[in-house]
């Protein structure tokens, strides 16, 4: 079963996407703190990482370079309200750059594109 796993300190966010993914048979696992976002890769091994730009004191390009130097294969997706951040330098690290909306239809939208064969059902 594929796997998200969701760095975000909103739980509408994981509410949202675990509802709507359930029918693709994609799992959602929410963490509220990146600190020890290494630790979290490794123990739950995810298809794709969403990380909300506004939970790290961090430099979001930092961490992306980070988990893409020792997991080249893991999809990064940078959410934030704010989209002007898409801007920024280290954004172009990550394969993605998604606007939070309330119904994070943008986002499922990105992740059916990373994970075109998980289920059956369409968008």
């Amino acid at each position: 079963m594929p796997k998200v796993l969701l760095f975000d300190n909103h739980s509408y966010m994981q509410d949202i996407l675990k509802e709507d993914l359930a029918f693709r048979e994609i799992e959602v696992v929410r963490i509220k703190e990146i600190d020890d976002y290494r630790t979290w890769i490794l123990e739950l091994n995810p298809d794709i990482l969403v990380l909300d730009m506004s939970l790290s004191n961090q430099n979001a390009g930092a961490i992306v370079s980070d988990i893409k130097g020792s997991h080249p294969g893991l999809y990064v997706i940078l959410t934030s309200v704010f989209d002007v951040l898409a801007e920024e330098p280290g954004v172009k690290r990550a394969d993605a750059f998604v606007l939070k909306t309330i119904d994070a239809i943008l986002l499922k939208e990105k992740i059916f594109e990373f994970l075109p064969d998980a289920g059956h059902l369409p968008v």
